[in-house]
């Protein structure tokens, strides 16, 4: 669209191929109020000379955001989904949403509307203000930001795509000292900063989950449209966001990726089917995109199966699929690089899924529990209460996990989840000493840096443990960010399982008793070898085959869960070509 001649009406024009700017927003509706003008409609022409009439989705609010944006940018030309594409034309409609992604990739600059919000210019000075400003008014300061969040938009899955594919994002609120005048703006950069200064107050406030624009990378200035991720990434910003379809995520997860128009999934509900439990439709989603993954051949979501509240679990045919774990570094960064991934190691078909790995019969578990409390350190062993656990003989503490008050002092938002991961570290190594689990150790350090590997001849594994704390900062971090899979809330748990040639391996899942079932690694999500980028692994927890063919490898075998943990099976172990119950 563009401005027509010096007035305040716009005109739907042919795109000449220039520079545009991209409104993102969240589309006008009964369940949610606007401020001021944007609740005035702009005078809009559906080409040159055509009568204008009065369209609410390009508010007098978004008119004034994006001609503010011109006098910075010179560009001159918008686009907004609403009136470049034909409302009316469901052909049309289907393959423009395919084409969302390159809109928001290829626009100059990406204006953001936060049309429910207001702040003053008291607030942005005190948002802008110095550290002292902000330790005197640290309360006032966390509700203006947490008034910036708690916009819609931030809660909607379609904005969430603009946000993450725009190059260049500048955010539009409305100022309460000039309602009606020239709205307010900062850059995506400021609002992040404001969140961390915000979340040394407010622990919570860094639940918002704001995936950073791919303009905030180094090479983001020069971003192209090659920006790529697995799907389990995808998955993981637009999943807990509202949707008016449901189904429109399936969309959404193929434009972050960009998935080719000839590979997509079509043909879903246009809208939300009546009278339909939402927790079916949710399930059918995670259904599709677990499809969608592995037809691309992206196996990231076979990385997350493991989590305690997969609903793919329980569902026939579809017991090996997983949800969306966010910010899951583990799935976010599967790559083909990484795993064997060809036709004879996985494929698909309306029978199910056929995978190839090693497999082995676990023979015995050992569970672990423990939790830290003003009393100190509680362990169990396969339910059994355990004395008090000695502690505190690490050389550096770091707050408590379950004591957020104790992280005031900390930075950012990072730092204080860092330090609750290394909290939860430090009580593992307690654990590890007090029942001399060497083995646990060595599982989880195996292919750390070559100071981390227990030596007897250096001394007994506390003084190690000990000593490590001491001078590998950067090692603990990594670790007990890696480790966070075997936390729940306050509570550590994992198992010990022994498996049929006598090794060992550490995993926690959403299968409570492993013995006699057969561990799973298909080659897929099992790395080639284990190291720092690829610490862990996971598995399937399969029973015995339910069919034994006299002429094919391939069997059948029902699936009851899967586990994350430290260890490959190792390569010697049976090689079966399971099909997937």
């Amino acid at each position: 669209m563009r401005r027509r001649g010096d007035g305040d009406v716009y005109e739907v024009v042919p795109f000449d191929d220039g520079k545009y700017v991209a409104i993102s927003y969240s589309w006008p509706g009964k369940d949610w109020v606007r401020l001021y003008d944007s609740n005035l409609g702009t005078q809009i022409a559906r080409g040159s000379g055509a009568t204008p009439v009065e369209c609410n989705h390009f508010s007098s609010f978004t008119r004034k955001a994006f001609e503010d944006a011109v006098q910075v940018t010179e560009i001159k030309q918008v686009w907004l989904d609403y009136m470049c594409i034909d409302q009316n034309n469901n052909a049309e409609k289907e393959v423009q949403v395919a084409l969302m992604d390159r809109f928001y990739s290829n626009a100059f600059l990406t204006v953001i509307l936060l049309e429910d919000v207001e702040l003053s210019n008291a607030d942005l000075e005190l948002l802008q203000g110095s550290l002292t400003m902000l330790r005197n008014r640290s309360s006032e300061y966390v509700q203006i930001v947490r008034r910036i969040l708690n916009a819609r938009w931030f809660g909607r899955a379609w904005c969430s795509q603009e946000w993450v594919l725009s190059r260049s994002p500048a955010i539009y609120v409305h100022r309460t000292d000039d309602p009606y005048g020239k709205p307010m703006s900062f850059s995506w950069a400021s609002l992040k900063h404001w969140i961390n200064r915000a979340g040394i107050y407010d622990p919570q406030i860094n639940d918002v989950g704001l995936t950073d624009p791919r303009g905030a990378n180094t090479w983001g200035a020069n971003a192209k449209y090659d920006f790529q991720q697995s799907i389990a990434w995808a998955f993981g910003i637009v999943h807990d966001l509202g949707c008016f379809n449901q189904y429109d995520k399936v969309a959404l997860v193929s434009n972050l990726v960009h998935v080719d128009m000839s590979s997509r999934i079509v043909d879903l509900p246009a809208v939300p089917p009546p009278k339909t439990d939402p927790r079916v439709v949710a399930a059918n989603v995670i259904k599709i995109i677990n499809i969608l993954a592995i037809l691309r051949g992206d196996f990231s979501l076979l990385l997350t199966s493991h989590v305690a509240n997969n609903p793919l679990r329980v569902s026939k045919g579809f017991t090996w699929g997983g949800p969306s774990i966010r910010g899951d570094a583990v799935a976010q960064a599967w790559s083909p690089r990484t795993y064997e991934v060809h036709a004879s190691t996985a494929s698909l078909s309306t029978d199910g899924l056929r995978l190839k790995g090693i497999a082995m019969e676990i023979c015995e578990q050992t569970d672990y529990e423990f939790v830290r409390d003003a009393q100190g350190l509680h362990a169990r062993i396969n339910g059994v209460v355990q004395n008090l656990v000695t502690s505190g003989w690490l050389s550096k503490e770091y707050p408590a996990a379950s004591d957020p008050s104790n992280w005031l002092s900390a930075e950012s938002p990072g730092t204080r989840l860092l330090h609750a991961n290394q909290a939860f570290f430090r009580d593992l190594c307690y654990i590890i000493d007090t029942f001399n689990l060497v083995n646990v150790y060595q599982l989880i350090f195996n292919h750390a840096h070559d100071q981390w590997w227990y030596d007897p001849r250096d001394g007994d594994l506390k003084t190690q443990m000990g000593s490590h704390f001491t001078h590998y900062s950067l090692t603990i971090m990594f670790y007990a960010s890696m480790i966070s899979f075997l936390w729940e809330g306050k509570v550590g748990k994992f198992s010990v399982v022994r498996m049929a040639n006598g090794s060992e391996l550490l995993v926690r899942g959403n299968v409570s008793d492993l013995r006699g079932k057969l561990l799973f690694q298909p080659y897929v999500i099992r790395p080639k070898e284990l190291g720092p980028h690829h610490p862990t692994v996971n598995s399937f927890v399969l029973d015995k085959p339910l069919n034994v063919p006299q002429q094919s490898q391939l069997r059948t075998y029902r699936c009851h869960g899967a586990v994350r943990g430290f260890g490959l099976l190792p390569a010697e172990g049976e090689e079966i070509h399971a099909h997937i119950d």
